[in-house]
C-alpha cells in the first residue's frame, strides 16, 4: 500500500490544481484527496472535471520535490494509475518542478503544476499552460549549495574519474571536504537522476556527466577570484615559458588556464592574451618578471583563485602546467569567439569520448 504524502502538502497541491482548472472558465471541477476520496484511484488527488457533457477525470501524483528521480517515481505510479483507469490524465503535483522534470512529463504525456506557477495540462481540446515570472528563491539556495566552492571540489573528483564507484569516504577525502558534505550533495546529485549507486559496490558513481556540465556553467561565476591584468614585452610563447620556470623556482603554485591551456589540447586555438591561475602570490610574479598593471590592453591575465579546487587534476602539457580539462571547459564555455570554439573542443573531443571509452 502506498504511504501518502503530509496532507497539509496534498491540499495545497489540490488548491493549485483547483484554481488553475478555474481559470478555464467552461470548466466545472470536483476536487477529491485520498481522504475524502471514493474513487478507488490511491492517488493523492482526483478530480472530475466537466465540459459541456464531456467529463474528464485527472489523476495527480503529489511529491515534495520535483526533481528528476523523484518525477520519474512519480510518472511511473501516474503511468500505472492511468492505464487502469482508461481516459484518466495524469499529473505531477510539487512545490517546485525543475525544467528537466518538466521535461520528461511533456515527453511522456503527462501534466505537471507546481506552487511557483509552472504548468501544463493538455488532455483533449483543454490546454493550459504557465510559466513562474519570478526567481525562486529555494531553488537558487539549492544551486548554491551545489555549486559553492567547496561542493565544486567533488564535482570535479567526480568528473576526472569517468565510471569510477565512490565510496562516501574515499571521495571525501579525495576531495578534502567532511563526509557529512560528500552526503548532502549526493543527495541532490540522486535527486537530479545524475549518480547512480552499483549493488555491487555500494558505491557513487557519477552517470550523467552531460546534464552536469551543461548545468554547471549557468551557475559558474569564479566565486571570488581575483583577476589582475598586465602587459610584457615578451611574446607570448617565451613568456609562458618564463612563467612557469619562475613559478617552479620560487615554490609557487600555478596553472595555465583559458585559451592558454586549450591551445595546448587544441592546436587550432590562437590567442593573444596568456592567463593562469597562481595561488596566493602572483606579486612575486609581477615583481620577478616586472609585469606592467594595466587597465585595457593586457596580454597577462593572473587569477588568484576562491578556492584551491581549480587546481585539482591539473597536468603537464607542453612543459608548463595547465588546468584539468574540466576547469578548462568550465573557464571558457561563458565567453564568445574563440574562447567558445576552444570550449567546445574540450567537451566533445576530449571530455566526451573518455566517457564514451567508459561505457562501452
Amino acid at each position: 500500500m502506498k504511504i501518502h504524502n503530509d496532507a497539509k502538502l496534498v491540499d495545497k497541491a489540490a488548491s493549485v490544481l483547483k484554481d488553475l482548472l478555474d481559470e478555464t472558465e467552461f470548466l466545472t471541477t470536483v476536487i477529491q484527496t485520498h481522504e475524502n476520496a471514493a474513487s478507488g484511484i490511491d492517488a493523492e488527488i482526483t478530480a472530475r472535471t466537466r465540459s459541456g457533457t464531456k467529463e474528464y477525470t485527472l489523476i495527480a501524483e503529489v511529491k515534495s520535490s520535483g526533481q528528476p528521480l523523484t518525477a520519474r517515481q512519480a510518472l511511473d505510479r501516474l503511468f500505472r494509475y492511468t492505464s487502469e483507469n482508461p481516459g484518466s490524465y495524469g499529473i505531477f503535483v510539487a512545490p517546485y518542478i525543475s525544467p528537466d522534470s518538466a521535461k520528461m512529463c511533456r515527453e511522456q504525456g503527462f501534466g505537471y503544476a507546481d506552487f511557483e506557477g509552472n504548468c501544463l495540462l493538455r488532455f483533449d481540446q483543454i490546454y493550459i499552460r504557465t510559466e513562474a515570472k519570478r526567481e525562486r528563491k529555494a531553488e537558487k539556495r539549492e544551486l548554491r549549495s551545489l555549486y559553492s566552492p567547496r561542493s565544486e571540489r567533488i564535482l570535479r573528483v567526480l568528473l576526472q574519474y569517468p565510471g569510477r564507484s565512490w565510496h562516501l569516504l574515499e571521495l571525501a577525502k579525495e576531495a578534502d571536504v567532511s563526509v557529512g558534505h560528500v552526503h548532502n550533495i549526493k543527495v541532490q546529485l540522486v535527486e537530479r537522476g545524475w549518480v547512480k549507486s552499483p549493488v555491487q559496490s555500494g558505491g557513487l558513481v557519477l552517470s550523467n556527466h552531460d546534464a552536469l556540465l551543461n548545468d554547471w556553467p549557468r551557475e559558474y561565476i569564479d566565486h571570488k577570484t581575483v583577476f589582475n591584468d598586465y602587459f610584457s614585452l615578451m611574446e607570448i610563447d617565451w613568456l609562458e615559458a618564463r612563467i612557469a620556470q619562475t613559478c617552479e623556482e620560487a615554490g609557487i603554485r600555478y596553472a595555465f588556464t583559458g585559451l592558454s591551456a586549450a591551445a595546448r589540447r587544441a592546436p587550432f586555438v590562437r590567442y593573444q592574451r596568456t592567463e593562469l591561475y597562481v595561488a596566493g602570490a602572483d606579486h612575486k610574479i609581477v615583481q620577478l618578471l616586472a609585469l606592467k598593471r594595466v587597465p585595457s590592453g593586457s596580454n597577462v591575465r593572473i587569477r588568484v583563485p576562491y578556492d584551491a579546487g581549480v587546481f585539482y587534476g591539473s597536468e603537464s602539457l607542453a612543459g608548463v602546467e595547465v588546468v584539468s580539462s574540466v576547469q578548462n571547459y568550465l573557464d571558457l564555455v561563458k565567453e564568445g569567439g574563440r574562447a567558445a570554439d576552444g570550449s567546445a573542443y574540450l567537451k566533445e573531443r576530449v571530455i566526451d569520448p573518455l566517457w564514451r571509452d567508459h561505457s562501452e
